[in-house]
């Protein structure tokens, strides 16, 4: 079975009106610095007949962007190998608000990751996934 997937990455009104108007049909996830405010658009649109999954970490909104490249290896590195990327290296991390700050950013990229999987394996039920933060 083949599910679309949406995901709205700050949760505020616009962003569910956008959704809600282009998302019909689809399993949306929804992430913002606030899991309240997440919590509160997938309600609203759930009430409407949708489900949702929030993923919330204000880490992620903490730190410069990193560059796709850096983002794929937080996510499609394994565990073990964590600690082999050139960007993870002791001298290119600054202090350990740095560190925890990528730690986190890395969590919450895995998070959204598995949920995608975790859709596209066709569970469809409303879910909460919090990123440690």
């Amino acid at each position: 079975m083949k599910k679309d997937v949406m995901i709205l990455v700050g949760a505020g009104q616009i962003g569910m009106t956008i959704v809600r108007r282009t998302g019909f049909g689809m399993k949306i996830f929804v992430g913002g610095k606030s899991l309240k405010n997440a919590k509160a658009i997938c309600q609203v649109m759930n009430e409407a007949g949708g489900s949702g999954i929030q993923i919330s970490s204000q880490s992620g909104f903490r730190m410069p962007a990193l560059t796709p490249e850096q983002d794929e290896a937080l996510v499609m590195t394994p565990t073990e190998g964590l600690l082999r990327p050139d960007f993870l290296q002791p001298d290119k991390i600054k202090d350990t608000l740095y560190a925890s700050q990528v730690s986190r950013r890395a969590n919450e990229k895995r998070v959204m990751y598995e949920a995608v999987r975790w859709v596209s394996a066709g569970h469809a039920s409303t879910t909460s996934l919090r990123a440690s933060s």
